[in-house]
């Protein structure tokens, strides 16, 4: 942002909203994947992801006018991210396993850790040595080059699982499953989870922490912690879903979560609960994704994965857009953040009781009208 500012001389609002509209086009892209799903493949539409992420990226690094700027990385880029998001991998990965799909998944959106760490000490790097332009020129084409390489992996893939064919247990009907009580104690718990992660702590977890006594490479090293854990915890909950009652688990995560919240205020300083906090923390953050995904294929059956995952996703970037506008409005209205971290308790532990009171299956009920 500020090496964009520096030499296009564009206020900060003109990058933000690019970044903003993007967000709004990852929404939107990752609801058209869950309803498009079933009907041209995931091979074509995470290729599709990749080609407009790439092509994007491209243009962005030769853009030197703001509207082009906010179309190129907003609009063509943000709907590549979101075609790519992991409700997107995970309904897509579910798609090819009946066994160890909660494994399978989990392994798969531990890339959304992965990347950022691999990816963000290049970037860093790359601008610093050749400017942003080369930077976004690089990781453009390095999208594109991906695109046959994804594309061919999963052709080679074989087919989707059976069970995608098949009926959903509320029946072939999309709606009744957003109707169902099931849908919606997942959907309102994985909107709290985007609130309590993306929104209050990956926005707000360095500023607090300066505020509270450390320096910003402390700091900095403390969020690559929680990034290691990130990468454990999601691979762990997903080999956890496939052995365990997935809703009493996602009930335990929210509830530790909440529990995290408490150590988050009282961090003044020591370096020690801070690392405590990042590895908590770390462990549950992206582990609600798979466990969430194999609720959705038992609890509502693959067949309606896609659309069920595509709307949750929506919801849960809508909590994180709460989350990270609230925490600024809190801190410019108490100069605190520990108002923030009670209310994330509190919709933390709100979350676990949604997630106890999911029930153990869901059967149609009589009138076409959904459990």
């Amino acid at each position: 942002m500020i090496d964009v500012q520096r030499e296009l001389a564009w206020p900060r609002s003109v990058v933000s909203a690019a970044a903003t509209l993007a967000l709004v086009a990852m929404a939107l892209g990752g609801v058209y994947f869950g309803f498009a799903v079933r009907r041209f493949g995931a091979a074509l539409l995470l290729s599709v992801g990749l080609a407009l992420m790439g092509v994007g990226l491209v243009c962005t690094a030769y853009i030197r006018e703001s509207l082009p700027f906010v179309f190129t990385f907003g609009v063509v880029a943000g709907a590549g991210f979101g075609l790519l998001a992991p409700a997107a991998i995970a309904t897509a990965v579910a798609m090819f396993f009946n066994e160890r799909r909660g494994l399978a998944t989990g392994i798969a959106i531990s890339g959304c850790t992965v990347g950022p760490m691999l990816a963000l000490p290049l970037a860093a790097e790359g601008i610093a040595s050749e400017g942003w332009r080369w930077t976004f020129l690089a990781f453009g084409m390095t999208c594109l080059i991906l695109v046959p390489a994804v594309a061919l992996a999963l052709r080679a893939a074989g087919s989707p699982t059976s069970e995608v064919a098949a009926k959903s247990p509320l029946g072939d009907s999309v709606f009744p499953v957003f109707r169902s009580r099931t849908f919606h104690l997942v959907f309102w718990g994985f909107l709290i989870c985007g609130f309590t992660t993306l929104g209050a702590v990956e926005t707000h977890f360095l500023p607090y922490a300066e505020l509270r006594g450390f320096s910003s490479a402390t700091a900095a090293k403390s969020y690559s912690v929680l990034s290691v854990f990130n990468l454990a915890g999601v691979i762990l909950a997903g080999w956890l879903a496939d052995r365990v009652n997935p809703a009493k688990l996602l009930a335990g995560i929210y509830f530790i979560r909440a529990l995290s919240f408490l150590l988050l205020n009282h961090i003044d300083g020591q370096p020690i609960f801070l690392l405590v906090f990042s590895a908590t923390f770390g462990l549950i953050d992206y582990a609600t994704t798979p466990i969430v995904a194999s609720l959705v294929a038992t609890r509502l059956g693959v067949h309606m994965m896609g659309p069920a995952m595509g709307v949750m996703a929506m919801g849960h970037q809508f909590g994180s857009a709460l989350g990270a506008l609230g925490g600024g409005i809190i801190y410019d209205a108490f100069k605190s953040y520990f108002e923030l971290w009670i209310l994330a308790f509190v919709l933390a532990i709100v979350a676990a009781l949604l997630s106890l009171a999911i029930p153990a299956r869901t059967s149609p009920a009589p009138h076409g009208q959904a459990s």
